[in-house]
């Protein structure tokens, strides 16, 4: 059981003032739940006054058309915060938000694409090079990698010069990720499919069935460039 639902007068004190407000104008005990989870997901991701805003927002309404029947409200609350990141252009990773309250991507995207359907949100596609940073800043933070920030510029070229191609219908987090091997290989730096895979929370697969889509047209302008598969 995941500890943001712990249910205290503690947590409630913690809350952000708008939160705080709402809380205290409701008596629905599932929602008032769901709202100290908000509060902890907040302080976690270190998320924006706008986005909580937001994501209080679609978190009530969701509430409001009954969206947490026969759901788990935890996953319905750190989806409201990942659709809040996606609208504000902030996009965080199904993974890293999912894995705050022991559910999976796939599971937060499923309830994603429910919220949207219900709320008719406008909720913008997140574009791949929105997480180039954070999985570099992550890799060398979790795994002791000494990635440069030129591998973020190389792998924002390797995405551009792809156009809507590659990235059309595909997720971007994969997308992300490949391209941030394909940059590696390039500059010979030391990450490896499987560190990579496990930040951008896609696998292995998926990044060799994308890399080599990446690296076509730089292989066209640079001949002599050979990789080793890591």
């Amino acid at each position: 059981m995941s500890s943001y639902t712990t249910h205290n007068k503690y947590s409630v004190l913690r809350l952000s003032d708008p939160l705080r407000e709402q809380y205290e104008q409701t008596s629905n005990r599932p929602l008032r739940e769901a709202y100290i989870t908000l509060g902890h997901l907040f302080v976690e991701t270190n998320a924006p006054e706008l986005v909580q805003q937001t994501a209080v927002q679609i978190l009530t309404s969701a509430h409001n058309e009954e969206f947490f029947a026969g759901r788990r409200k935890e996953t319905a609350t750190a989806s409201a915060l990942h659709l809040s990141f996606r609208i504000h252009e902030q996009p965080r990773a199904l993974t890293e938000i999912a894995e705050l309250v022991d559910t999976t991507a796939n599971t937060l995207s499923r309830y994603n694409s429910a919220v949207q359907d219900i709320l008719s949100l406008p909720v913008p596609p997140a574009p791949p090079t929105e997480y180039l940073e954070r999985f570099t800043t992550q890799l060398n933070e979790r795994d002791n990698i000494q990635l440069s920030d030129h591998i973020v510029t190389l792998s924002e070229e390797l995405i551009e010069a792809q156009g809507t191609q590659l990235i059309s219908g595909r997720d971007p987090t994969v997308i992300a990720a490949a391209a941030i091997y394909s940059a590696c290989l390039i500059e010979n730096a030391n990450a490896t499919q499987r560190e990579i895979a496990h930040i951008a929370g896609t696998t292995e697969v998926s990044i060799r069935n994308t890399y080599r889509e990446l690296l076509e047209e730089y292989h066209e302008n640079k001949e002599d460039f050979t990789t080793t598969t890591r």
